[in-house]
């Protein structure tokens, strides 16, 4: 890893936020073979990780889950004097068992090549809240790959390759954005980092605090919402709840100040340089799960250049949500777990 890490016991998530940096998890042997056996047994009962009696109950057959490893996201979960991000090391991956990486993205066949490595993402995930999806992104699959594909290179997708993905909160734009995403490695052979810059890593000054928190700050969606509804939004704040220690909404790339509104373009500015400044860069490797709070932390990509021979870098995305609830008027029934964007 190219960054600085503290590998605890949990409940001990306190001591790393100190250090300003993401906190690590490392499997021992034995929660190795109890996840091993978990995630078989699920997936003989369940054949896959979308089937929605499993999501249903994921929450409580996350009750298997090592007891260190419940406590552990419990307490990302609850306790926000960390740097925002926390990872799980050391699941086994097959490299030859879950198959090449696929050329496309194919949201109509559920592969089942790395069904068990799926079915604890949603259990671990459980922990943290409800799954979520949106219908005009991947067709509203609730695991979507991160892959190269080939066209997209310069694009600011997460099928990209050749171009920075720029840093962002996920969704900006929409009030029912996720509260965390996670992402598990299966494969990452030429290293390429993972970029996360934290909210508890810098201190911004009263005044331009003051102005980020005030509604003056279009946001526009990317190209994985087709709606028109979604072009142009009413003014927001860039930083909102606690005001002595504000979660985070930005998307540099699809946002922009009120025009004319110089205050508000320089306090923008300086939020982005000082994020900038705190970039840290994390190679994911496979069997790695990484959580992240979508409220308070950005995340990004470095650039590579894509192999497109079926080893190149292979990642699963899901996004969670503490409160379905809030986003009802936009689901087609209170079970589903698709929000409509279209």
């Amino acid at each position: 890893m190219n960054s600085t890490y503290s590998t605890m016991e949990a409940p001990a998530l306190k001591a790393a936020a100190a250090k300003k940096a993401p906190q690590v998890l490392q499997l021992t042997l034995a929660e190795q073979e109890q996840l091993q056996y978990v995630a078989t047994v699920l997936a003989a009962r369940y054949i896959h990780a979308e089937v929605p009696a499993f999501v249903h109950r994921a929450r409580i057959l996350a009750g298997e889950l090592p007891p260190r490893l419940l406590s552990y996201l419990h307490n990302f979960k609850y306790d926000e004097d960390n740097y925002g991000v926390c990872l799980i090391k050391g699941y086994p991956i097959d490299d030859v068992a879950i198959g090449p990486t696929p050329a496309q993205l194919n949201n109509q066949i559920y592969s089942l090549n790395a069904v068990r490595e799926e079915m604890l993402l949603v259990l671990f995930n459980s922990v943290l809240g409800d799954l979520m999806s949106w219908s005009t992104q991947r067709e509203g699959r609730l695991i979507n790959d991160i892959l190269p594909i080939k066209g997209h290179e310069q694009e600011q997708l997460s099928t990209a390759s050749n171009s920075t993905l720029e840093w962002h909160i996920e969704e900006a734009f929409h009030p029912c954005r996720a509260d965390n995403l996670s992402l598990l490695c299966l494969r990452n052979h030429d290293l390429i980092a993972t970029t996360f810059s934290s909210m508890a890593t810098i201190e911004l000054p009263d005044n331009v605090k003051r102005e980020l928190f005030l509604p003056k700050y279009i946001f526009e969606a990317d190209k994985n919402f087709n709606s028109p509804a979604f072009r142009l939004q009413d003014p927001a704040p860039v930083l909102f709840g606690d005001y002595a220690a504000p979660y985070l909404r930005i998307d540099p790339a699809f946002m922009h100040p009120i025009a004319g509104d110089q205050p508000a373009a320089e306090a923008l500015a300086l939020l982005i340089d000082l994020l900038n400044s705190q970039l840290e860069e994390v190679v994911l490797e496979a069997g790695d799960y990484c959580f992240i709070d979508n409220y308070r932390v950005v995340h990004g990509r470095k650039p590579f250049t894509a192999r497109y021979d079926g080893q190149d870098r292979w990642l699963k995305r899901v996004l969670v949500t503490r409160d379905l609830r809030k986003s009802r008027t936009i689901r087609k029934n209170a079970a589903s777990r698709v929000l409509l964007t279209n």
